[in-house]
């Protein structure tokens, strides 16, 4: 399948415009951050020994730099002492799999309209949580549209994006009832390649109208994958990845 894959994995556009050179996992972690910051979901930011969680958001990550910026928390104390090498722990809670980890405070930078921290790369984050927020989002290629189709095959859709837990398609407005979350659609086909298909089941986790886009977007999970799938996924996200990571290097 790899064999496959590689004849056409050109077409893809990079996916990380940085020049820089990275590991797997640091790739994993800036396509994780870059998604969070572009859907502007809140980061909820615990200071020190302090247990209380603080709302704020990522403003920036910037990984030739190891860095990421975020906005000063909200609710903080006035009188809050910022000092370099303050521990800290970030959790997103509403990405398709909630995120966390633990860092430290580089630096704090006053300003009139925004104030915000400076905080290194993480430090602690579960293996399972780098492999599984690594996403291929398939936006530009040429020979090949990876898709799925469903329903006795009679409905096919182009792939949005794709991950080893799940994956997510855009449908027209006819689907916004029919579809809905928690709602299982088994015998499922997941075109990869124009030669491999996958036999999978999808558990719905989100239904969403997309106004800019007149559709709706389609987020779900993959339940009861067989070894054979799950090696097959596995294999075909990290080809990917570091074919990528070598386009960027």
């Amino acid at each position: 399948m790899l064999k496959k894959i590689g004849q056409y994995i050109q077409s893809f556009r990079k996916m990380i415009p940085v020049k820089t050179s990275c590991s797997d996992e640091e790739m994993n972690m800036y396509q994780a951050l870059k998604r969070v910051q572009s859907k502007q979901h809140f980061a909820w930011v615990q200071l020190g020994s302090d247990e209380q969680q603080y709302q704020s958001a990522i403003l920036d990550v910037n990984l030739d730099e190891r860095t990421i910026v975020l906005d000063e928390p909200f609710g903080l104390p006035t009188d809050f002492h910022w000092w370099p090498g303050l521990p800290l722990s970030v959790t997103i809670k509403e990405s398709p799999q909630r995120m966390h980890f633990n860092t430290h405070l580089i630096g704090h930078e006053l300003d009139p309209v925004q104030n915000r921290i400076l905080i290194d790369w993480p430090k602690e984050m579960e293996k399972k949580q780098r492999r599984d927020h690594y996403r291929l989002v398939f936006e530009h290629f040429a020979d090949f549209e990876p898709g799925i189709s469903f329903f006795n095959q009679s409905q096919w859709c182009s792939l949005k994006d794709l991950s080893v837990t799940g994956l997510s398609f855009e449908l027209t407005d006819e689907w916004l009832e029919k579809l809905h979350p928690e709602m299982r659609i088994d015998q499922v086909n997941l075109f990869l390649s124009s030669q491999e298909v996958l036999r999978v089941s999808l558990l719905i986790k989100r239904v969403k109208w997309h106004e800019e886009r007149n559709c709706i977007n389609v987020g779900a999970r993959f339940v009861n994958q067989s070894p054979h799938v799950q090696r097959q996924l596995s294999d075909f996200i990290l080809f990917v990845q570091r074919q990528e990571r070598q386009s960027v290097a």
